[in-house]
């Protein structure tokens, strides 16, 4: 359920999201099993963010105050790869 780059983009909803996040957290609760294929995803997907294509279903929050799903989503990915350099 992980994004893959089509031509160098990658298509983010909240599902694939979601899925990114909880493979980081898998990586990070397993001691990093299966380290040598997710990092070079997680990096190849950090890098990749800036041509990113997000797709944002619920036009109910962008009224409230919410942070940019870029931004929340950016930041979370980059928690992630910092707990995994710590590690």
């Amino acid at each position: 359920m992980c994004p893959v780059d089509f031509h160098g983009i990658f298509q983010l909803d909240e599902r694939r999201r979601d899925a990114v996040i909880a493979l980081g957290i898998f990586l990070i609760e397993s001691d990093l099993q299966h380290k040598d294929c997710v990092v070079p995803y997680l990096l190849r997907l950090l890098k990749g963010l800036p041509k990113v294509y997000w797709v944002e279903e619920s036009t109910a929050r962008k009224g409230r105050g919410a942070l940019p799903v870029a931004e929340t989503f950016s930041f979370c990915l980059v928690t992630l790869l910092s707990d995994v350099a710590y590690r």
